[in-house]
């Protein structure tokens, strides 16, 4: 059975809470990704900012280069051990709304997976037993 830590990506793009909101759009549009997981200088999860978060900026868009990520992101986040199976992982993207499941061991960020994630395991699974 297929665990988080098996199929997560690792090497996860992230930003401080400090990052300038702009900087972090910045990062998402151009990177083509649709959330940031936000830790501090010691990799600890503090939380995610994410496309429909900025969605707020825009009652305040003539303000945008004055907040933070801070001011905007989500803190009260589903996170998930290393260990979870990808059948658990699948029923908590299936029941919820959101689209990425960050992974932390010990409070620190140790991965992420996300819905392309778990399709992608299906398809792989699918293409072995062909």
């Amino acid at each position: 059975m297929y665990k988080a830590e098996d199929i997560m990506t690792k090497n996860v793009l992230t930003v401080r809470k400090e990052t300038a909101l702009y900087d972090a759009m910045s990062m998402m549009v151009h990177k083509k990704i649709s959330g940031l997981p936000v830790v501090d200088e010691d990799y600890n999860f503090l939380g995610l900012i994410t496309e429909k978060d900025m969605l707020a900026v825009l009652e305040k868009v003539n303000d945008i280069e004055h907040y933070k990520v801070k001011d905007f992101m989500t803190k009260n986040i589903v996170t998930a051990s290393p260990d979870i199976t990808v059948i658990e992982i699948c029923h908590l993207l299936y029941e919820k709304t959101f689209r990425r499941i960050p992974i932390v061991k010990d409070g620190k960020l140790c991965g992420i997976v996300s819905r392309r994630d778990i399709i992608s395991i299906m398809l792989s699974i699918r293409s072995e037993g062909a």
